[in-house]
């Protein structure tokens, strides 16, 4: 490649498209900038409205500019028709490629990712995970990238451009609400919905990220494979039939990549493998059945429940229990499957009847008393299905139960203890929350300012986890659960669109946002309440606590004269 012819293309690019090269930079760096001021502004509503308002503006001029300038830049010399003046001059498609990828390439992957950066900087986020998490934004904007150019590529104008990114978007649209419709039409929609366990292996923690990573690397590499076709021989054929080949070639190594090189590294304890620990027991009077229902109609299958019971689980985790397999032996000796697995269920702990969330939590924060906003209640776990003509057709009988269950794991732990005092802080590898202020607001309750932050990417291999907030008085033996709500603006018109151009900042990506923390004596319809007084709130602290979920191990639960019918 002649380095000095291209520099010079390069050069007359940036020359002739710098005013919406420099609009793009800006928008940029102003979207970074709000992300990074809007936790301060949390106790201040006028102002945040207004910064939310100037960064819903943002967020659209970022969105029309993406599309704009990939189609500009690569439309200056286009690969289609015959009136291209560059075929007449002595620049080879390689060079010109390279000029095109070289410069969208720093403006729309580096840029995006450096600002990424400097906001973590400014967050104090360590050098490792922030790494992490520059990589997976510029993986994604490359992806879109390459996507992008090489639909500008294929189509001769902008309007040509606008036409098949439009058809693209609701081809997706239409193939998304079908396979919807379709999904909720099957009769075990509801069961699938939560997570359905049907398989012998025990269940991970968490999506595996390994297939949406090949993604991002196949898509961008098919994608250039049809921009060299097209440069090369400006041919829609040859280079739309190579992309087709490419993602049809994508799709089934995907689908056969045997290695979850991403999989979250997920924590089963050694005490939990032991055959002594998390048993489980039921008492055949509990069973009870009921009509399953999903989106407010009625499915043909009839769920049976029990209260079941687990026990030899350590302190700081609780569980829940899916039914994957179990049958009934008849006293005619015949054997009754069930039908399908069931959902993951909430099992209390021991012989207790108390919800076992709330209870790990008050043995976790060593009190007497915990007041929750709306207190949690011990669930009866599925432990069989039928289909609901056969149960209604059947006699009453009893048999041998046997259930085979898979019992995921949550792990509980406290990771900071802080003063009620503004400018108190924690900060743990890459998540950080800092008290702004404390107030007492009507009826007593306590109202916090915080920031939090933290950064989160596909390469740390950790199941997420989410924090909940407590105020506690260790010497009157209580705590309140806080009612936390993130005061940072979404851009409005991102609700209504069918793809994202970012990332979800619950699951990966930095996150910044400014929370409001309510903590109310009153709590729940049960009529829970608790005087906070001015010498409780003197005595009292701040906990925050992480919650994890975990690996899961297969228990299984026999009950005798389990009744059917």
């Amino acid at each position: 490649m002649n380095m000095n012819l291209f520099v010079h293309c390069l050069g007359a690019d940036v020359r002739r498209f710098w005013p919406v090269i420099a609009g793009w930079l800006l928008v940029v760096a102003g979207m970074a900038s709000i992300d990074g001021i809007r936790p301060h502004l949390a106790a201040d509503p006028r102002l945040l409205g207004l910064l939310g308002v100037a960064g819903n503006v943002l967020w659209l001029a970022q969105l029309l500019m993406l599309f704009l300038l990939i189609a500009l830049v690569v439309q200056a010399h286009p690969l289609v028709g015959s009136e291209a003046f560059w075929m007449t001059r002595p620049i080879p498609p390689a060079t010109l490629l390279a000029c095109k990828l070289t410069l969208l390439g720093i403006v729309m992957v580096a840029a995006p990712a450096i600002a990424e950066i400097v906001l973590m900087a400014v967050y104090r986020v360590p050098a490792k995970p922030a790494a992490f998490v520059a990589v997976d934004v510029a993986l994604t904007q490359a992806a879109f990238l390459i996507l992008l150019m090489t639909a500008a590529a294929l189509t001769r104008n902008l309007p040509g451009f606008a036409l098949l990114c439009g058809s693209a978007i609701g081809l997706i649209a239409i193939a998304l609400s079908i396979a919807i419709a379709v999904l909720m039409a099957r009769d075990d929609f509801s069961t699938m919905t939560y997570v359905l366990v049907s398989t012998s292996e025990p269940m991970p923690s968490g999506e595996d990220p390994t297939a949406g990573f090949l993604w991002n690397v196949l898509l961008p590499a098919i994608g250039l494979a049809v921009l060299a076709v097209q440069y090369r021989s400006r041919s829609r054929v040859r280079a739309s039939a190579l992309g087709v080949a490419g993602v049809l070639l994508a799709s089934a190594i995907v689908h056969a990549w045997p290695w979850p090189v991403l999989a979250p590294r997920v924590l089963v304890p050694d005490w939990a493998r032991a055959a002594s620990a998390l048993r489980l027991s039921a008492d055949p009077g509990t069973v009870d059945s009921s009509h399953e229902q999903a989106f407010a109609r009625r499915t043909p299958w009839r769920l049976i429940r029990a209260r079941v019971h687990l026990n030899g689980i350590e302190s700081g985790w609780s569980a829940t229990a899916a039914l994957m397999n179990a049958s009934i032996q008849m006293s005619d000796g015949s054997v009754l499957p069930t039908e399908r697995g069931g959902f993951p269920a909430d099992v209390p702990v021991d012989a207790e009847e108390e919800s076992p969330q709330r209870l790990v939590m008050r043995k976790l924060l060593g009190v007497g008393r915990v007041i929750e906003p709306f207190p949690p209640k011990a669930e009866s776990a599925v432990v069989f299905v039928v289909r609901d003509v056969e149960a209604r057709g059947s006699q009453p009988r009893t048999g041998e139960y046997r259930g085979r269950f898979q019992v995921a794991l949550t792990h509980h732990e406290i990771e900071a203890t802080l003063p009620l005092r503004a400018g108190a802080g924690h900060q743990s590898g890459a998540y950080r929350f800092v008290l702004d202020s404390v107030d007492r607001a009507r009826g007593g309750a306590v109202a916090l300012i915080a920031r939090e932050s933290r950064a989160l990417s596909r390469f740390d291999r950790r199941p997420g986890a989410f924090f909940r907030f407590y105020l506690r008085n260790q010497s009157q033996s209580s705590a309140i659960v806080g009612n936390a709500i993130d005061v940072r603006e979404v851009p409005f018109l991102s609700q209504f669109m069918p793809l994202s151009f970012g990332y979800s900042v619950e699951t990966m990506g930095f996150m910044a946002r400014g929370l409001m923390i309510s903590f109310s004596p009153t709590a729940g319809i049960q009529g829970e309440s608790m005087p906070i007084n001015d010498a409780w709130i003197a005595g009292a602290e701040l906990v925050i606590v992480r919650t994890t979920r975990e690996g899961s191990v297969q228990r299984e639960l026999d009950i005798t004269e389990f009744p059917i019918g």
